[in-house]
């Protein structure tokens, strides 16, 4: 009952009013956009990380670390080259060579059987 409903309240209007309600349409969903953008920015000042502001240490409490620079990152032994050499060889082996994958390139079968075969049936001249 509503489809037909919506069928004839369609067919009655002109042009100008479906392009109008168009345009309102647009606007009601760029309003949607805007409301949902402003939920997450006002959601993003909420969490947003607070600085971290540092304590000074007393004077006379040698009883406090001093803060270690920071360490370099351990080596593996393994020079620039040669890392180049092993992430070289792992790429050519991931990806293949051409855009076809690779396949099974097979001889091609001895038919000589299927064509004795054929050749009995139909010198008999019997049906099967």
């Amino acid at each position: 009952m509503t489809y037909s409903l919506i069928l004839a309240t369609a067919a009655e209007k002109t042009k100008l009013e479906v392009l109008a309600d168009g345009i309102v349409g647009i606007f009601i969903v760029i309003f949607i956009l805007l409301v949902v953008t402003g939920l997450i920015s006002a959601l993003s000042l909420l969490f947003k990380e607070k600085p971290v502001t540092p304590t000074a240490a007393p004077a006379g409490n040698n009883t406090v670390a001093q803060a270690q620079p920071a360490q370099a990152p351990a080596t593996t032994g393994i020079s620039d080259a040669h890392l180049r050499v092993i992430i070289a060889a792992a790429i050519k082996v991931s990806l293949p060579t051409s855009s076809r994958p690779p396949h099974l390139q097979l001889a091609a079968a001895d038919t000589t059987w299927a064509n004795e075969g054929r050749r009995t049936i139909f010198q008999s001249h019997r049906p099967r």
